[in-house]
């Protein structure tokens, strides 16, 4: 027997849906009233159009689709704000510059950045808790984000395949790939890379820093955890007819020993995890000879944002980059001065040449949609990933984030 519902009853169930929204918009709309820097400029469900911050610059354009986009948004903080868009609840033609007046005004918008929800909190937290780089794990993590397929990341990386940020030094109308050369040429000068030298590359990539050291004449061992990686570095070495130069290998860090002239980690700290950073520049020091540098590539978090950083989980660290942990310029010096015979000799950031970096895989991952829905990636992927791009992007643009090199040498 079909059955219906009195809508005496049903009503104030709708009643309360329609009132915990209102209050939740009424909550949001409040957050970017306290907004102070750049201007917003949001469309609200119900036709309204409002404006937040300062009116001094164009305004980012945010469309909000949905009324569910509210009660989601104020409960779980940024990492729902995230989701939000990659579900389709809001969007904007230039999703970035929203992002970034978003990062501007982080320190203004209170509880809300964090979500009111400490159940919301606490499960993010635990979420990327069991995602501990163990030597188990920090496997399943970098498999997860590495080894999507070459195919994809050749759709947006430079033809180098270089996933790092470039380096421009100030020269806005360099190639991408050029910049990319630039910076891997640096490392390696840094580092003092010659004729002779053995090196170690903690974090393969696509090879092609290997490929760079080994040009100079050096004998080169990488390392990676991701099987796509390895073998396309692989066939990158031998068709560069490099193999009894290089050794591409499928280790974990901590496995490594050996006595190296110079060890290069090019943006792999970042998936270390903050428990074992002690163990990576343990590594570091047991595998250089005496008097050998090395050379970290790291992107990393303001010192006064840290403590904070350590007890949450962001939207990265939850969507993208399982185990994820930057850490901060103070952190690295401390873990550093820890070690016996580890110094810092030199550090230098350039954290607007990655949102210059992030800025064109943007526009080359958007120009390619098409073939990434041919490798078998829905929508969902295209919108998660398009937000990755462009939230890391705000985040060096608004100096939430940096990215160094740093050089450190073995003095015993």
């Amino acid at each position: 027997m079909e059955t219906t519902q009195s809508p005496d009853i049903v009503r104030p169930y709708l009643n309360r849906t329609h009132t915990s929204r209102s209050m939740a918009q009424w909550l949001f709309d409040r957050m970017l009233r306290r907004f102070r820097r750049g201007s917003l400029q949001v469309e609200y469900p119900d036709g309204r159009i409002l404006r937040y911050g300062d009116g001094l610059s164009r305004a980012a354009v945010m469309r909000i689709f949905d009324q569910a986009f509210f009660p989601k948004v104020v409960a779980g903080g940024a990492v729902a704000f995230g989701d939000a868009y990659v579900e389709g609840y809001w969007d904007s033609s230039d999703l970035s510059s929203v992002l970034r007046v978003f990062a501007l005004n982080q320190g203004d918008v209170g509880l809300a950045k964090r979500g009111l929800s400490m159940v919301h909190r606490f499960a993010n937290r635990m979420h990327h808790m069991r995602r501990r780089n163990s030597l188990s794990g920090s496997r399943d993590n970098i498999e997860a984000h590495y080894d999507l397929s070459n195919d994809f990341y050749s759709l947006f990386l430079d033809r180098s395949m270089t996933y790092s940020s470039g380096y421009f030094d100030g020269e806005s109308g360099l190639c991408l790939e050029a910049a990319q050369l630039q910076k891997i040429e640096r490392l390696l000068d840094l580092a003092g890379v010659g004729p002779g030298d053995w090196v170690l590359e903690i974090g393969s990539g696509w090879g092609a820093l290997a490929i760079a050291a080994a040009r100079r004449g050096a004998q080169v061992k990488t390392i990676t955890l991701s099987k796509e990686q390895r073998d396309y570095a692989m066939r990158a070495v031998a068709q560069a007819g490099l193999s009894d130069l290089v050794e591409v290998a499928l280790e974990d860090y901590r496995e490594q020993d050996g006595h190296y002239d110079a060890v290069i980690s090019c943006e792999m700290i970042e998936a270390v995890g903050k428990e074992y950073l002690p163990s990576y520049f343990e590594t570091i020091q047991r595998c250089l000879r005496p008097g050998g540098r090395a050379v970290l590539q790291a992107i990393t978090i303001p010192d006064e944002r840290y403590a904070a950083y350590c007890r949450s989980c962001d939207w990265i660290q939850k969507r993208i980059f399982p185990g994820g942990h930057l850490p901060s310029p103070s952190a690295i010096k401390r873990f550093v001065r820890d070690t016996d015979d580890l110094e810092l000799q030199a550090s230098h950031s350039f954290g607007r040449d990655y949102a210059e970096t992030l800025r064109r895989w943007a526009r080359r991952f958007d120009e390619h949609a098409s073939e990434i829905d041919a490798l078998g990636f829905d929508e969902r992927f295209r919108r998660m990933w398009s937000y990755y791009l462009s939230y890391c992007e705000a985040g060096f643009d608004s100096d939430m984030i940096d990215v160094r090199h740093v050089r450190l040498e073995k003095r015993h």
